[in-house]
């Protein structure tokens, strides 16, 4: 009963994603977007359907269950390490041009993406395991990815409560409250 619930609300939360994934990428709203809210819904994305097929594909044996299976794992690697460094690129961007639809690109916010060469660690892992389990499978790189998104969550929340005096949008500073603290309390 546990596992259809959750797979439910997986499945919701894929189609809500799916559609959000294809009005921001929509060819008209592509360019007055942020790269850094792109990537949040793409992780956020990868997130969503790379559990719920995970969790759908479970109870399959065999070779090409368990190829699929690994490949939904790695998937949802991949958009966790994205989510804390798109959120930290988003505080820092912020800070830095306001609310500029079209900012000037910037290449060092890159950097913010480095946590990302864990990904081939985290497949390796994944496609090693035959007890799929993400969480134990994953288990070594754990505590790298716990310290970065403590780290990222922490620094963007405190950038996002800075920046509550500082953009003049009305309902701004009270969003930005609430943003902060939800990011701390969901760290």
């Amino acid at each position: 009963m546990l596992d259809s619930f959750e797979l439910f609300l997986l499945g919701f939360a894929c189609v809500i994603d799916t559609v959000l994934m294809l009005v921001i990428f929509e060819r008209i709203n592509h360019a007055q977007v942020a790269v850094w809210l792109r990537l949040l819904i793409a992780g956020i994305w990868l997130v969503h359907v790379s559990s719920f097929f995970h969790l759908m594909l479970k109870p399959v044996e065999g070779s090409i269950g368990l190829s699929f299976d690994h490949s939904c794992m790695t998937l949802i690697s991949v958009g966790l390490l994205i989510l804390p460094s798109a959120m930290l690129h988003a505080a820092i961007r912020l800070t830095h041009s306001g609310v500029v639809t079209r900012p000037k690109t910037n290449g060092r916010y890159t950097i913010l993406y480095l946590p990302l060469l864990l990904v081939p660690q985290a497949a390796w892992l994944v496609f090693h395991d035959q007890d799929r389990d993400f969480i134990q499978a994953v288990d070594s790189i754990s505590r790298l990815y716990v310290a970065w998104i403590f780290t990222a969550n922490a620094t963007s929340a405190f950038l996002f409560w800075r920046l509550r005096k500082r953009i003049p949008a009305p309902g701004a500073p009270s969003f930005l409250r609430r943003l902060s603290v939800a990011i701390l309390t969901i760290t």
